[in-house]
């Protein structure tokens, strides 16, 4: 089952919560967030989000070989938890010009469809976007990403 309850605050704030719970034969799964949107001046505003997993939504495999062979880089038989935040910062200054900025970590543990090649990553970026005319928008983005366990999974891999 799933759950979603989101509430207008105040006029510059929205909260919202989620809940996802799945019985499963072998282990269940669950997934619990929270988040916030602030409006800002300059049509601006700054979302939060939180995300905490237990157990694993999919099994991960990982293949050295090209493909020909893959070892399983999850252990689904553990109660991992997982946690994950996401800060963004949207704002349009003027108009056709739109600013976008992000910050998410994803721990190693924390395990959804949508992530699952982003487990232990954290990444951060920033867009640029400009219309130059009704049909054309000129966009430059830079996205960085840093992944927290090579090691882990290198040595899990050898073993």
């Amino acid at each position: 089952y799933g759950l979603r309850l989101a509430q207008q605050v105040t006029p510059h704030l929205r909260l919202g919560t989620t809940l996802v719970s799945e019985d499963r034969q072998a282990e269940d799964y669950t997934l619990k967030g929270l988040d916030t949107t602030f409006d800002l001046p300059l049509n601006s505003e700054m979302t939060m989000e939180f995300a905490q997993t237990e157990r694993f939504q999919l099994r991960n495999f990982f293949s050295n070989d090209g493909g020909l062979t893959f070892t399983q880089v999850s252990r689904p038989d553990s109660a991992a938890l997982g946690e994950a935040y996401k800060l963004g910062l949207t704002s349009q200054p003027f108009e056709n010009t739109q600013l976008d900025f992000y910050f998410k970590d994803l721990d190693k543990n924390f395990s959804t469809t949508d992530t699952v090649n982003e487990s232990g990553m954290s990444k951060y970026g920033a867009k640029v976007s400009q219309g130059l005319t009704k049909h054309t928008t000129l966009n430059l983005t830079h996205d960085t990403q840093e992944l927290e366990i090579v090691l882990e999974i290198l040595l899990y891999i050898s073993t």
